[in-house]
């Protein structure tokens, strides 16, 4: 029914119902006519209304409601989804479905095809011109871009492709939901070295098959332990719960290097399988620690060798141990394990040493060369970590002072910089004043520092001062001020004997061609001494 025939019987065009003085009736506007219209071409519905026009209120309410309309699009999806894809068995309907697709549509056929083309797609369209004479009269529809690409000799456009049709299992069940646990396995093997939980394998899973097929928190878990058994372990790591990570045993190891040495190897494989063997043990060791979290700084107070040394795993102490020569080797087994350990699980661990050494590198040098170098060397974190952890510490101090007391002496410095002050076009100049307290007695807080995304605006806003001008009063208070007479100094008062032999050395320290002279006073009275 189209808008004439409904303004004349008085019927609302959503409901098709009549309008009787008892119902709650809106007459729209300009605007509300435009919103009514929008709702229906996102609904990919024919409803056309214009300003003046009465509608039901319930129904207005209803028909632009965002949540009914994405509703409504999900059941066209659905039913559009579901079309099968053998002409046979098309259910097509001229006033609804895009006479070169077959899907849903709303544009009203205006033209001839301005190009000849023999391919399948131009045989399905000419099976369904096959049972209509005239399209105008059966008011046919289609899609602008699907007729863009008929004419064009491309292809069907890819959103309103027809769905392949989905393969199933012996069990019935969808081989497409297996393959999809299968990419989310896949991805949990590349990525051992990270602290994987069981809903980022939901979320990989649900990018390869969708949210809706993903498999839930509680059936996945049961779907990793049945596809790799007691090879992997969920447990909570740093308060993360459902942490999925790989468990060689140390008996699961040793049992494949001894089915390796019964095969009677040479010396150098024998040597290579035990190496390898050892290796495992220590990555195995490495990835089932729980001494680090990444969600926080390491504090100060880890910076010290008993607690830097419980990041290096026992074995590999071992191991450090027996190759290092010396007496004192524990700054050497702490910075080296650290590094070993860093590189092993990169994504896994803050390491107090590699942030420490970056931090001090950043403060005396401040050459990203230098730390990027260290770096990539394996000695420290990248320059991109110490940057973020300068504005998370900032972020999270502000301009507290911590256990500052009363009694404590207080004093600020502060300091003007200038960036790009002497460029060509005096644009991009930075002037900037920095400001820091001093407190006596010293304290040091131990507060953790939370690792997050903190902006440059959120850092201003902590720290910002007000600029204040100063304004003279118009009263010149300076005037009545008196200042007392400063005491005469007599230097026939002072003794600078003590002083000669700072002369002396001062005079002599110049290499002068002429002659020098030295003033010795002493008494009171002065003597002139030249040579």
């Amino acid at each position: 029914m189209n808008l004439e025939t409904c303004l004349k019987e008085e019927k609302c065009v959503i409901c098709q119902n009549s309008i009787s003085h008892e119902d709650t009736v809106v007459v729209l506007g300009e605007k509300g006519s435009q919103s009514v219209n929008k709702a229906s071409k996102s609904r990919q519905d024919n409803v056309v209304t214009s300003a003046g026009q009465k509608l039901h209120q319930n129904c207005r309410k209803s028909y632009t409601n965002p949540k009914y309309i994405a509703l409504a699009n999900k059941d066209i999806k659905h039913e559009t989804t579901n079309v099968p894809t053998l002409r046979s068995k098309v259910e097509f309907d001229f006033k609804k479905h895009c006479l070169f697709c077959g899907q849903l549509a709303d544009a009203v056929i205006g033209r001839k095809e301005e190009k000849q083309r023999e391919d399948e797609w131009a045989l399905e369209v000419r099976g369904r011109l096959a049972f209509v004479q005239d399209l105008h009269a059966a008011d046919a529809l289609y899609h602008q871009t699907c007729s863009v690409n008929f004419r064009t000799l491309k292809q069907t456009p890819l959103a309103f492709s027809p769905p392949a049709k989905k393969a199933k299992t012996q069990a019935g069940r969808k081989s497409s939901l297996s393959e999809s646990f299968l990419f989310a396995a896949k991805y949990l093997q590349q990525n051992e070295d990270e602290q994987i939980t069981v809903a980022d394998l939901v979320k990989k899973m649900s990018e390869h098959c969708g949210i809706d097929d993903a498999y839930g928190v509680q059936h996945m878990k049961n779907k990793l332990q049945e596809h790799f058994g007691d090879k992997v372990i969920i447990s909570e790591i740093n308060g993360k719960p459902n942490v999925v990570t790989f468990r060689n045993t140390v008996r699961s190891i040793l049992q494949e290097f001894y089915e390796q040495t019964n095969t009677n190897p040479s010396i150098d494989e024998e040597k290579k399988s035990i190496i390898q063997a050892a290796a495992k043990i220590l990555k195995s060791e490495i990835l089932s620690s729980e001494t680090s979290n990444k969600a926080l700084y390491p504090s100060p107070d880890e910076l010290s060798a008993q607690n830097n040394m419980k990041y290096v795993p026992e074995s590999l102490q071992t191991l450090l141990q027996t190759i290092f020569s010396g007496k004192d080797t524990r700054l050497k087994i702490m910075s080296i394990g650290q590094s070993i350990v860093q590189a092993a699980a990169p994504r896994m661990f803050m390491l107090p040493l590699q942030l420490a050494l970056g931090v001090q590198l950043h403060h005396n040098f401040s050459s990203r060369f230098l730390i990027d170098t260290l770096n990539s060397l394996g000695f420290c974190s990248s320059y991109t970590e110490i940057q973020k952890f300068e504005c998370c510490a900032a972020a999270e101090k502000g301009n507290d002072i911590p256990n500052f007391v009363a009694e404590s002496f207080l004093q600020y410095v502060a300091d003007n910089v200038d960036h790009n002050s002497g460029t060509l076009d005096g644009n991009n100049t930075f002037h900037g004043m920095g400001i820091m307290a001093a407190v006596t007695p010293g304290s040091f807080g131990t507060k953790p520092i939370p690792r997050i995304d903190v902006t440059s605006e959120q850092i201003a806003l902590l720290a910002k001062i007000n600029i204040s001008y100063y304004k003279p009063s118009e009263s010149n208070q300076m005037a009545s001020c008196v200042y007392s007479n400063l005491r005469k100094m007599n230097y026939k008062d002072v003794d600078c004997s003590y002083m000669v032999n700072l002369l002396w050395k001062g005079v002599m320290a110049f290499a002068f061609s002429y002659a020098r002279l030295v003033w010795i006073y002493a008494n009171g009275s002065g003597r002139n001494i030249s040579w």
